[in-house]
């Protein structure tokens, strides 16, 4: 017999701990033949001719584009002292278009789809930055927005998800 922390573990806790395995291997099976049949029920309406975005980069790209109507109405507005840096008014949107998913998460279902375009989305902010931009975005966005995704994600419980968020 085995020994567990000093005491010896029973025939009968090991055949009990045996049914209990395989009913969850047997569970196992039905949920990935389950999620089986439904990828191939829903790869019937991707069918479409012509590219496809995933989930993520559509809400990216909604955002996107709602930012950048946004920055132009308020950038050309009255006349005013507006930015004239095509690379400032890049960043603007995008930041902008960042601001637009964290508010859409919030008040959205918190589907791993939307902290995933969060995600990609601040790696892109990241991959157009270089030297001392980078590290003043990482110290005062890109820790703010992990804070932000982990909250989301732990009401959403889908902390699952984010496991990789900390990552760069």
């Amino acid at each position: 017999k085995m020994k567990s922390f000093g005491e010896f573990i029973t025939e009968d806790f090991q055949r009990k701990y045996a049914s209990t395995v395989l009913e969850v291997y047997k569970i196992n099976e039905e949920l990935n033949k389950q999620l089986k049949d439904m990828s191939l029920y829903t790869a019937q309406f991707g069918t479409e001719a012509g590219p496809t975005l995933s989930l993520p980069e559509q809400i990216k790209e909604n955002c996107q584009e709602e930012s950048y109507d946004m920055v132009n109405k308020y950038n050309t507005q009255d006349n005013a002292a507006c930015v004239q840096s095509p690379k400032l008014l890049s960043l603007i949107t995008s930041l902008s278009a960042l601001m637009l998913q964290v508010k859409r998460v919030a008040d959205g279902e918190r589907d791993a789809a939307e902290l995933q375009a969060l995600k990609e989305s601040v790696a892109d902010i990241q991959s157009t930055l270089s030297g001392d931009n980078l590290k003043v975005f990482q110290d005062c966005v890109e820790v703010h927005m992990q804070h932000i995704q982990q909250g989301l994600s732990q009401m959403g419980n889908l902390t699952a998800f984010m496991a990789g968020s900390g990552d760069k």
